[in-house]
C-alpha cells in the first residue's frame, strides 16, 4: 500500500502502529468500506485476481467471491463489520477467490477492522494458497 493511498484512507504507516498499512512481500492488501466496496487494492491484488491496475477499486468485494459462495457473503461481511478483532477467514475450510475471467483459485485471507480518520474499513491481507 503506498504512502499516498494510506494517507487517503487515514491510516498511520509507522511500523508497529495499530493502524499500520505496511505490506509484506507475500501478502496482497486491499481495503473495503462498510458497504463492501473496494476502496484500495495494491497492484498485486489486481494482478492475482486478473484485473488491470486499479481495476478493483470501486467494485463490490463480491466480484472476488465465487458465485456458489456469494449468496451468504454479504451477511458474513456485515457480521464481521461489528467485530473489532482481526481474524482469519475460514479456519476450517479452503477458501477460493474468483478471477476476472471467472476461474477460481485457493486463497488465505486475514481480516483486520481499522478505524481511520475517514471511517471504519476492513483491511484484507490475501495470500495465494
Amino acid at each position: 500500500m503506498s504512502q499516498r493511498n494510506a494517507e487517503r484512507l487515514g491510516l498511520d504507516r509507522q511500523p508497529g502502529s495499530k493502524n499500520s498499512a505496511g505490506s509484506s512481500s507475500k501478502l496482497l492488501q486491499t481495503a473495503v468500506d462498510g458497504a463492501g466496496i473496494i476502496t484500495l487494492a495494491n497492484s498485486r491484488v489486481d494482478a492475482i485476481f486478473g484485473y488491470w491496475s486499479g481495476g478493483l477499486v470501486g467494485r463490490s468485494v463480491d466480484v472476488l467471491v465465487p458465485e456458489m459462495a456469494r449468496a451468504g457473503h454479504a451477511a458474513k461481511r456485515e457480521s464481521f463489520a461489528n467485530e473489532s478483532l482481526p481474524r482469519a477467514m475460514a479456519d476450517q475450510r479452503q477458501l477460493e477467490g474468483r478471477r476476472f475471467d471467472g476461474s477460481r483459485f485457493p486463497i488465505e485471507i486475514m481480516l483486520n477492522p481499522v478505524t481511520t480518520t475517514n471511517g471504519r474499513i476492513v483491511v484484507a491481507s490475501v495470500a495465494a494458497a
